[in-house]
Formats: structure tokens, C-alpha cells, sequence
């Protein structure tokens, strides 16, 4: 009788590794909704990292491009500063070249002149021209038309002050000192009517640093103009009132306003 062989232990072993290491997954066993949600989840992962790295450096590029534009600015800021004070220091140099002058003519000094701030007056003009937008040019402004004035140059002082006037409408404070000097000139000129303008706009401002003072030019405008008894009537008010507020001659409106009552018999 014939038996057939068993298979060897060995060799049964190594058939059970083989198809162990060859098992594959049948298709059919697969999860599409599985594998699907899974790019999915994958692809959101990946948006939204590319989305916080983005957003990430778009705050570092604004943190950077404030940074630049601050000290940009105060550069800016530093460079008009130290123009200005250069442009003051020249006038303090004309200044004491004139009291030199002064002092080594000793008794024979003629003090019916004036200093001679030309050089300065340009300067300033040149600065308020150059920087309309900003508030020192506005006080050069103011500097560089007072000594036009002094130096019998009212259109040039005007032209300046027209023009910053034009630039600070929103300012109360520097309207206010700029259509006071506007009106003094057009009221050296003759041109009360525009002077009036200028003061009535300058007295309703909000705010007006010297508005006392103001009232006092318009009541001496009103004088001038031949309109006498509006200015009495300005006058009296402005003598009536408590004595608070100074001009830079270091009086008091109401006492100036006295004075004026008296001088012109109103």
C-alpha cells in the first residue's frame, strides 16, 4: 500500500510566510469615503498653515513698514526743527550785530533804526513756503511777516500769509494770529472793508487765543473807517470787561481800550 507523502514542516512554513507577505487587500474591501475625507482633512490642513504663515507675514510687513514710516517721519520732524532753530539763531545773530552797532557808536547811536533782519526774513519765508502743511512753517509764517512789516514790505507779508492762511483752515489757534495780521495790513493799506472781513472771521473762530485783542483792532478799524459810534460801543464793552486777557505789550485790553476812549473823545 502506497501512502502519499506529507508535506515537510519546513516546507509548509515557508508557504505560510509566502502568502502571509503577499496578502493584499482586495479593492473591494477599500473605503472611497474614507480615503476622500481623508485628502480632504489633508488639503485643509495644508490651506490653513499657508494661510497662518501668510497672515503671519503680512503683520510682520505692516509691523516693518510702520516702523520705517515712524522714524522716517521723526527724521522728517528732527530735520525741519534744527532748520528752523538755524533760521532763529541768524535772526539772534542780526539782532546783536545791531546792538553792537549801537554800543560802539556810543552817544552818537541813532536809535530810530531798525535791525536789519532781511537775511532772516527771507529764510523763514523761504521754510513757510517750502513746509505749508506743517506747524512751525506757520509760526515762520508769522515771524517772517512781521518783519516784512516792519521793513515796509506788507505785499510780500501779505502773499505769505494768505498763503499758510490757505493751508490751516482747520487750525482755530493759527487762523486766528494769521487773519489778525492780514487785517492789520489791509488796514494799513486803507482797505477797511477787508480788514473787517478778516476780524469778523477771526472772532467767531472756537478757541480764539486772542480774541480780547482782536475785538481791540476791529474797534480801531471801526475808528478809522469813519464808523465811530460802533467803535465807542466795541470800546466801552471791551473796557468793561474784566482785565484778564494781555497783549505782548504786557497790557491789559480793557486798560488799552480805556485809553483809546480817551485819545479819540468817544
Amino acid at each position: 500500500m502506497f501512502h502519499k507523502p506529507s508535506p515537510s514542516p519546513f516546507l509548509s512554513g515557508l508557504e505560510s510566510d509566502k502568502s502571509s507577505a503577499t496578502f493584499v487587500v482586495p479593492k473591494s474591501t477599500r473605503n472611497p469615503l474614507f480615503e476622500e475625507t481623508s485628502d480632504r482633512a489633508i488639503r485643509t490642513a495644508h490651506r490653513r498653515k499657508w494661510t497662518l504663515v501668510a497672515a503671519v507675514g503680512l503683520c510682520l510687513g505692516v509691523a516693518v513698514g510702520f516702523y520705517v514710516y515712524h522714524r522716517t517721519q521723526q527724521a522728517a520732524a528732527r530735520s525741519l526743527t534744527v532748520n528752523y532753530l538755524a533760521i532763529d539763531a541768524l535772526f539772534n545773530d542780526e539782532q546783536t550785530k545791531f546792538q553792537e552797532t549801537l554800543k560802539a557808536a556810543g552817544d552818537g547811536a541813532d536809535f530810530t533804526t531798525q535791525p536789519d533782519h532781511s537775511g532772516s526774513a527771507q529764510k523763514f519765508a523761504e521754510f513757510a513756503r517750502a513746509n505749508p502743511d506743517d506747524p512751525l512753517a506757520w509760526q515762520a509764517a508769522l515771524r517772517a511777516s512781521s518783519l516784512f512789516i516792519e521793513a515796509k514790505k506788507p505785499k510780500d507779508a501779505q502773499e505769505l500769509l494768505e498763503l499758510v492762511s490757505r493751508k490751516t483752515l482747520r487750525n482755530n489757534v493759527a487762523q486766528a494770529r494769521l487773519r489778525r495780521t492780514l487785517a492789520g495790513i489791509h488796514a494799513d493799506s486803507g482797505n477797511f472793508d477787508k480788514a473787517l472781513a478778516e476780524l469778523d472771521f477771526a472772532i467767531k473762530l472756537p478757541d480764539n487765543p486772542v480774541l480780547d485783542e482782536t475785538k481791540l483792532l476791529r474797534a480801531q478799524v471801526l475808528y478809522l473807517s469813519g464808523k465811530k459810534e460802533e467803535a465807542g460801543t466795541a470800546l466801552r464793552e471791551l473796557a468793561a470787561a474784566p482785565a484778564v486777557s494781555n497783549d505782548v505789550s504786557g497790557k491789559s485790553v480793557s486798560t488799552e481800550a480805556s485809553l483809546w476812549l480817551g485819545f479819540w473823545g468817544l
